[in-house]
């Protein structure tokens, strides 16, 4: 065999191997990439079932509801409840839900897995359980539930909750056996929480809703504890947070109202502006004649038995914002500091501020430290400062990137912003009730960074 027959032959084979490894490859990748389009065509399906799920919850529909589970094989556990098998538990409780116009239930999911033969998954997440009768509890917590394909349908086979309170309603303070914390919520849009410190000598009010009618519920609850109310705490001039408190005082006169001095000041003058934008928005279920708070809150305030140590927050979310610490325990109410996966309200304009305020905030504490935030359920004090940092540094990249080529941001440059943040946050629910939130904090922000940049200009 001559010498360039060899080699004509040895690179005829090369060639022939690389083709072979190229076609391999080139298989391999179109498997790669169907096997990724099923599998997202899977999730979308099971997402279906979780929209199906909350929309029969709302339409009060309950043949369509029972109709997800699979009747023959269902294992349930309800919020703080024993488990059983079968759909007699399962229809039992979704008939009281769809029977009563007052109760709300919904899922959020936040992750979805499909097993290996794609015909078994589970899905998890936060539900959510309201009512505007005060003699129900509401709720919020976690659902795990697992789910079989049978024919085109995915079908319940487990739904598995677990409630954010033990089985009496209230959370437990692991430090302090005796001292309990209940969170009420008030309704979206603009949800605002008002906790209840619950000890063995009465109730510490932290916050007080934006409405008379919201707070007509909260003092049923309050009252439904059969303890005195001791002391009402307001964390800053927001009037979210003190718009009820007219309702409040009523119901529990004589009990003293804390807050800061700067909180009182604002309150007492609307400087602001605030209260009156706010009752021209919701007007005569915001009180007419707001109670001042009478005392002012120093570092440490000494209620009960209990020792709360305040902060407070200057030109960051307000103008002044107080958190505290329950002493000897791993729990801080941080006001609206934080919101757990809200859209916060930047348009007092001090967002490089607020950002330095949540690093002196998870410096302060130790990382197993349990939040309350002003909005949103509570939660570990590093997954809810880390959304909130997300937030406002991504708002703040996104303006700053669509200032670099023009001086202000026109209609389509706000548009895109907007369409960033909805793409990498969902479109969640607001601190306040207003739809366009997203729209008001980019152009709070625009305004900051260009008094930022001139003032840097300017050195």
């Amino acid at each position: 065999m001559s010498k360039s027959y060899r080699l004509s032959l040895s690179l005829f084979m090369a060639l022939l191997i690389a083709a072979c490894a190229c076609q391999k490859k080139s298989e391999a990748a179109k498997i790669e990439k169907v096997e990724q389009v099923e599998i997202a065509t899977l999730v979308s399906e099971l997402l279906n079932v979780n929209d199906d799920f909350n929309k029969a919850i709302h339409e009060k529909d309950l043949p369509t509801l029972l109709n997800l589970y699979d009747s023959n094989e269902m294992y349930w556990l309800p919020p703080n409840n024993s488990k059983s098998m079968g759909m007699n538990s399962v229809r039992d409780n979704y008939n009281f839900i769809t029977s009563s116009p007052d109760v709300k239930l919904w899922h959020v999911v936040d992750k979805v897995f499909v097993g290996p033969n794609q015909k078994l998954a589970t899905m998890m997440g936060s539900y959510h359980f309201r009512s505007s009768n005060p003699s129900i509890q509401g709720d919020d917590g976690k659902f795990f539930l697992t789910l079989a394909k049978e024919g085109s349908n995915w079908k319940i086979k487990s739904d598995i909750y677990n409630s954010d309170f033990p089985a009496n309603g209230e959370k437990l303070l692991r430090d302090k056996p005796n001292v309990y914390i209940h969170t009420y919520a008030s309704d979206a849009p603009g949800s605002v929480n008002a906790h209840l410190i619950i000890t063995t000598e009465g109730i510490i009010l932290v916050d007080a809703l934006r409405t008379t009618s919201e707070a007509k519920k909260l003092a049923e609850v309050i009252k439904s504890f059969k303890k005195p109310l001791l002391a009402i705490i307001i964390t800053h001039a927001h009037p979210d947070h003190f718009g009820g408190l007219e309702q409040i005082a009523t119901v529990f006169p004589q009990v003293p109202i804390y807050s800061s001095l700067e909180t009182k000041v604002d309150i007492a003058t609307d400087k602001n502006g605030y209260i009156r934008s706010t009752k021209l928005f919701i007007g005569s279920d915001f009180g007419n004649n707001v109670p001042i708070p009478a005392k002012t809150i120093d570092s440490v305030l000494n209620l009960g038995s209990l020792e709360l140590l305040f902060d407070t927050y200057r030109n960051g979310e307000s103008e002044s914002l107080n958190t505290f610490q329950i002493k000897s325990t791993d729990i801080v109410f941080a006001s609206d500091l934080i919101n757990n996966k809200m859209i916060p309200y930047l348009v007092e304009g001090h967002t490089a501020n607020w950002l330095k305020h949540l690093d002196q905030f998870t410096q302060k504490y130790p990382p197993h430290s349990i939040v309350y935030p002003g909005h949103g359920a509570h939660g570990s004090i590093e997954e809810l400062t880390a959304f909130q940092k997300e937030y406002i540094t991504t708002i703040r990249n996104l303006v700053a990137i669509e200032l670099q080529e023009k001086k202000n941001l026109n209609s389509e440059s706000k548009k895109r912003i907007i369409k960033e943040l909805n793409g990498k946050f969902g479109n969640l629910d607001g601190v306040t009730p207003s739809n366009s939130l997203n729209a008001m904090n980019v152009d709070a922000v625009e305004d900051e960074l260009k008094k930022e940049k001139s003032n840097k200009n300017k050195m």
